[in-house]
């Protein structure tokens, strides 16, 4: 692996949801580089610009999220778009979330996943 670290950016405008999160879920396990290795975090940071101006079908704005707080009767209905529209950097990241593997280094790969306007 590269000591230095590498710095990606993606401009997000226009872009589908699904394909541009797989895309960036990809790249912060380091899978675009030859010295890929499983068990490793890369040094890759990742800056996605223009995130709140994602390709959204109507039928991804209609579908709905659900949250659990943990209490009874807390099950927690929202729908994707408003969502979205409220804050899109959130949405991203659990999509992206959503993508890569659920182990240890879940979390370290997230932290290398920034936003800009």
């Amino acid at each position: 692996m590269a000591t230095l670290t590498e710095t990606l950016e993606f401009d997000a405008t226009n872009q589908p949801l699904g394909r541009l999160a797989a895309t960036v879920a990809k790249t912060l396990r380091g899978k675009h580089r030859p010295d890929f290795t499983p068990q490793a975090a890369p040094r890759v940071r990742i800056r996605v610009k223009h995130v709140e101006h994602l390709a959204l079908s109507a039928r991804r704005r209609s579908a709905h999220r659900y949250r659990y707080s943990g209490y009874p009767g807390g099950l927690k209905d929202v729908a994707f778009g408003k969502a979205f529209a409220q804050n899109p950097e959130r949405v991203f990241r659990a999509v992206v979330r959503a993508m890569l593997p659920e182990n240890r280094l879940r979390r370290h790969l997230l932290r290398n996943l920034t936003f800009s306007h």
